[in-house]
């Protein structure tokens, strides 16, 4: 099985300077626990709804002033969708 049969083809994504609170919104519009942060279609990390409820809310911080890039875990971890998904991570693992 390859990662292209289980990946999502249209990931939901954001920029790092879009605020925590619209982050949320999206991700609750598009029912998805996580978004990839992009820069000009290039992957720079991913902020998930625990880094938004755990790393930004229950910190106290305001989530129309915090910036994604705040609470998004960085370097991403990528891996090409014709990869089998059994290879052993050693030979996949690369950051982006």
């Amino acid at each position: 099985m390859f990662v292209k049969s289980i990946m999502a083809s249209k990931p939901r994504t954001t920029g790092a300077q879009e605020d925590v609170a619209s982050a949320a919104k999206r991700m609750r519009e598009n029912n998805v626990g996580c978004l990839i942060v992009v820069n000009s279609n290039a992957v720079q990390g991913i902020i998930t709804d625990r880094d938004l409820t755990i790393g930004c809310l229950a910190e106290g911080h305001d989530s129309t002033r915090c910036m994604v890039s705040s609470h998004m875990s960085s370097p991403a971890v990528t891996v090409p969708p014709a990869m089998d998904v059994r290879t052993p991570r050693a030979s996949w693992w690369r950051r982006t």
